[in-house]
C-alpha cells in the first residue's frame, strides 16, 4: 500500500514538473510571412528586380545583400515600387501596408540576406 502511495505521489509530482512541449507557432508564423512577401514580390517586384533578387539592367538594381530595413525604408516611404528608374525615388504615398511591407522584407532577407 505505501509503494502505490509513492508511486501515485512520484507520477503527479512528475506530470507537474515534466515541461510542455513548446509549439512551433512562431515558424508557422514566419512562413506564412514568407509565403506572403513572396507573393508579393512576384506580382509587384519581380519585373525590375527579377526571379532570383539579382535585378535586371535598366529597370532596376539587385536586391541581393540589401537587408529587409533598406526594404522597409524603401517601401514604407512610397518610394518603391518605382515610377522611373533613376538615382533617388520620389517619394509617394506607399501602395502596401505595414504588414506587407514587413513581408516583403522577411521574404528578402530571407532570400538575399544584408543587414537588418
Amino acid at each position: 500500500m505505501l509503494l502505490l502511495i509513492a508511486l501515485v505521489v512520484a507520477g503527479g509530482l512528475a506530470s507537474t514538473f515534466t515541461p510542455t512541449p513548446q509549439v512551433a507557432v512562431a515558424d508557422e508564423d514566419k512562413s506564412a510571412l514568407l509565403r506572403t512577401g513572396k507573393q508579393l514580390y512576384e506580382t509587384s517586384c519581380i519585373t525590375c528586380h527579377g526571379a532570383n533578387l539579382q535585378g535586371v539592367p535598366d529597370r532596376g538594381p539587385s536586391l541581393i545583400g540589401v537587408g529587409e530595413a533598406a526594404v522597409y525604408f524603401q517601401v514604407s516611404t512610397g518610394r518603391m515600387p518605382a515610377m522611373r528608374n533613376e538615382a533617388q525615388a520620389q517619394r509617394k504615398d506607399p501602395i502596401f501596408d505595414e504588414e506587407q511591407t514587413d513581408a516583403l522584407g522577411a521574404y528578402i532577407q530571407a532570400n538575399g540576406g544584408g543587414p537588418r
